[in-house]
């Protein structure tokens, strides 16, 4: 990553220091606060990083979409090596394209509480129009629970008052199974 930053903005240096950065606190930036503490950017390499990181969030946003199964998959399968249950939410635009994915929830090894009204608020911070969510089953087994479809079920009733749909919730195991595939969503 070091070397990606100081190939944009010509800088080792001031590279190391953005790379200790979150990509989500920095995305958000301005070139102005950019040029301040902690990074301390000429206006040049601001601009600079500035675009590479709009080209980047763009591509993302454009290359992820939901309704393409494969891709789907890969944002969740590296729950396959999770040692403790988690629950992760994926994100996405009116246009269906993703805008962020984060780790919500992390249980034990049998059970991880999903609260809604969290995903939800962090939906609404964000701006998203539909959601999907995963969980592992850290047994290997991805046969949902009656756990499972309750929240899902539940999921889906707030989503539809919120207007934010629930596109899909993803169990992970030895395989992962999709509810919607499942034709329990």
């Amino acid at each position: 990553m070091v070397e990606l930053i100081t190939n944009i903005i010509g800088n080792r240096k001031k590279a190391r220091v953005l790379s200790l950065s979150s990509w989500n606190a920095l995305k958000v930036l301005s070139v102005q606060c950019l040029q301040n503490k902690p990074w301390n950017l000429t206006e040049q390499q601001a601009k600079r990083l500035y675009s590479a990181m709009a080209l980047a969030t763009w591509i993302n946003k454009e290359d992820f979409i939901s309704n393409c199964p494969d891709k789907m998959r890969a944002l969740v399968s590296d729950m396959v090596a999770f040692d403790t249950e988690t629950m992760r939410a994926l994100f996405f635009s009116g246009d269906l394209g993703l805008l962020h994915k984060e780790d919500m929830f992390v249980g034990s090894k049998q059970f991880c509480v999903m609260d809604p009204r969290c995903v939800y608020r962090r939906a609404i911070q964000i701006g998203a129009r539909g959601i999907v969510i995963a969980h592992n089953h850290p047994s290997g087994n991805p046969t949902p629970s009656s756990q499972d479809i309750a929240i899902t079920e539940r999921f889906q009733e707030i989503g539809s008052l919120l207007q934010i749909s629930l596109l899909d919730h993803f169990v992970v195991g030895r395989r992962i199974v999709s509810f919607k595939e499942e034709g329990l969503i």
